[in-house]
């Protein structure tokens, strides 16, 4: 995956993840993008300080 500029401007912000139990615990740090163009975020967990990557998609809300 390539790095890529966030243009909607979500990077910093604060999400739900489908099927993650924790809820309003993950903040956005990078916007990637992959061969077909879609988009993911790298996500730090700010409770355990771990990291997960996430498809646009998998996202259920933002805060």
């Amino acid at each position: 995956m390539k790095f890529t500029p966030d243009l909607f401007n979500n990077v910093g912000r604060m999400c739900a993840i489908r099927g993650a139990d924790s809820g309003r615990v993950w903040k956005l740090r990078t916007a990637m993008r992959n061969k077909q163009g879609e988009r993911f975020y790298l996500c730090r967990n700010t409770v355990t300080g771990g990291f997960r990557v996430v498809h646009s998609r998998g996202m259920s809300s933002l805060y």
